[in-house]
């Protein structure tokens, strides 16, 4: 009986990005950059999990099927959109402070202070890369470029963004607004794409230098950890599929993969309620705190239907 499991390095560096997040935000380790890998992930998994259901659509039809594209595509954006709302009104109901930009996510064209932190950027930048790429997917004929050559239209396209993004930070400065934008940032979900696309040892090693040349970032501009950790994890999940973890832990690193958009949602709101609880708690209670907090609103939303139509079973709650 083997003491350790291999995990698919994609879920343990998503529990571990957003664990990132959770520290730096609430001062236990100050390791920036979790947020730009998870928008790698994003485009990864799309190629992964959505790609595969939109060319399933589309077989047999000569032309690209838009009406079904829209329900696979935006019916899964709604899965976010959807919980980020009712959160984000919850919040503003609950303190009775409201904020168009917050509602209508789009709150990181107004700058990081905006609503006194009551938004959510990464989500927000993560949905606008999802609208336009699917505005672009729309057009049919990209789609029937990544059909017909896959690794080629996603490693055209990661250049063309990354264009922009130095072409953009190096005309106009929107430090102001720590670059949250998504045409600064789409370049990295097309990243994902690409990685997921790169099957051949040749092609891993063209994306692999794709990735590399980003650190052109630091000659350009200032050397930024974020941009590091988004290389490094790119260039891992490039290579390296799977990792050894001790089969104990397992289960918490899956969990908290799987629950890190409300774990991201809450993790301030679970630190003021902490420190109304036990007062002056060490970082490391605040944050594991957080991502129990987080961890048990994810499960409530999964079963939410479960909840209010069957009696509660505490032993069944986490199945």
């Amino acid at each position: 009986m083997t003491s350790v499991k291999a995990m698919d390095l994609t879920i343990f560096l998503r529990a571990f990005s957003i664990f990132s997040i959770v520290s730096g935000h609430l001062g236990f380790i100050g390791l920036a950059g979790g947020a730009f890998y998870l928008i790698f992930l994003s485009g990864f998994n799309f190629v992964k999990f959505n790609f595969p259901k939109v060319e399933k659509a589309n077989d047999n039809s000569e032309e690209f099927n838009t009406s079904i594209f829209i329900s696979i595509y935006f019916g899964f954006l709604l899965k976010i959109i959807v919980p980020v709302l009712l959160y984000t009104l919850f919040i503003y109901v609950f303190l009775d402070r409201y904020y168009l930009g917050g509602i209508l996510l789009i709150s990181n064209f107004y700058g990081p202070n905006y609503a006194d932190g009551l938004t959510f950027w990464f989500i927000e930048v993560l949905v606008q890369i999802y609208i336009l790429f699917g505005l672009l997917m729309l057009t049919n004929k990209y789609y029937y470029w990544i059909k017909k050559s896959p690794y080629i239209s996603f490693l055209i396209g990661f250049a063309f963004f990354y264009a922009i993004s130095i072409l953009c930070k190096s005309t106009w400065d929107t430090s102001f607004y720590l670059d949250r934008f998504p045409h600064l940032m789409m370049y990295m979900f097309f990243a994902g794409a690409l990685v997921a696309f790169s099957q051949t040892q040749q092609q891993k090693i063209m994306t692999s230098c794709a990735l590399a040349f980003v650190a052109t970032d630091f000659i350009l501009f200032d050397f930024s950890s974020k941009t590091m950790f988004f290389i490094i994890g790119a260039i891992a999940t490039l290579w390296i599929q799977k990792v050894s973890i001790p089969k104990l832990l397992h289960w918490p690193i899956s969990i908290i993969a799987m629950s890190s958009l409300f774990i991201y949602l809450s993790h301030f709101q679970a630190k003021s309620l902490l420190d109304k609880l036990l007062p002056n708690s060490p970082a490391i209670v605040v944050v594991c705190f957080a991502l129990i907090v987080g961890i048990i609103m994810s499960e409530a939303w999964k079963k939410r239907k479960i909840l209010y139509t069957k009696p509660f079973n505490l032993k069944g709650f986490f199945k």
